[in-house]
């Protein structure tokens, strides 16, 4: 796992986690409108930052991500914030934070999947992501972004009007010419065989999903909506996958502002 930080240490703490064969610097761009206030931590998962390293469980990844916040000295965090597979991530997150006492003031879960597929569709999605990975190995460059958009897996996501995906795009790409298949078959497991931790009421307060109006991942509000009932729940309307975030990024961030901020 590599972790990239934005601002200043001093500054309240913000962690957000990525999606599925993406990197922390992918969300830079999106982020750093609030590093002047805010530090914010980055991590790119192990299977994706080019090191080597295995993606094992989300639950691995959160005890990572936490054991390094303690040993930086970051006492507490203003929010956890999670993008597509990452709001999977950042829920075993709340989890460990919860179990170590760690605080945290808000959790914004964007896009997650939490679906709980049985085994047979699960293989079926592994062998999906495993052969998207593979056809684009060797092919990181820009005619191989517009290639990789075009994939019928990926515009079932994020639609036909790729333009502001781009840059998400080649942040896949990048990560793909490194990821093992053990590492993305672990992937699909952390997005489709979410098993719905009970949470206290008091955490639940501190939580806020958000799905974008027509992305394949709100198929799971109704669920999440029972099993965190005193969590918040907000829907914007017109986008795909992580849409909101990905297409109006300046009032995306001046939503999390007021969530910061209330």
């Amino acid at each position: 796992m590599k972790i990239l930080t934005l601002g200043e240490k001093t500054n309240p703490a913000i962690l957000a986690l990525n999606g599925t064969l993406c990197s922390g610097a992918g969300l830079k761009p999106l982020w750093q409108r609030l590093a002047g206030e805010y530090y914010i931590i980055l991590p790119t998962y192990d299977g994706c930052d080019g090191s080597g390293s295995v993606y094992q469980s989300e639950t691995e990844q959160a005890k990572k991500v936490l054991a390094w916040l303690k040993k930086s000295g970051i006492t507490s965090l203003e929010m956890g914030h999670g993008t597509s597979m990452g709001a999977e991530v950042l829920m075993a997150f709340a989890v460990l934070a919860e179990k170590e006492r760690y605080p945290v003031k808000h959790y914004v879960f964007d896009g997650g999947p939490f679906f709980h597929f049985p085994m047979p569709m699960q293989f079926v999605m592994e062998k999906k992501f495993t052969g998207f990975a593979d056809k684009v190995r060797g092919k990181d460059d820009a005619e191989s972004v517009e290639k990789l958009l075009a994939n019928p897996l990926i515009q079932k996501l994020i639609g036909t009007d790729t333009a502001p995906y781009h840059a998400m795009g080649a942040d896949m790409l990048h990560v793909c010419q490194t990821a093992d298949r053990v590492s993305i078959k672990n992937m699909v497991r952390t997005c489709y065989a979410f098993d719905f931790p009970k949470m206290p009421q008091k955490v639940q307060k501190k939580f806020y999903f958000l799905w974008s109006e027509k992305e394949p991942a709100r198929m799971s509000e109704e669920k999440m909506r029972k099993a965190y009932p005193d969590a918040s729940f907000c829907v914007v309307p017109g986008y795909m996958h992580c849409g909101y975030q990905t297409c109006t990024p300046d009032a995306y961030m001046e939503d999390m502002k007021g969530i910061l901020q209330g």
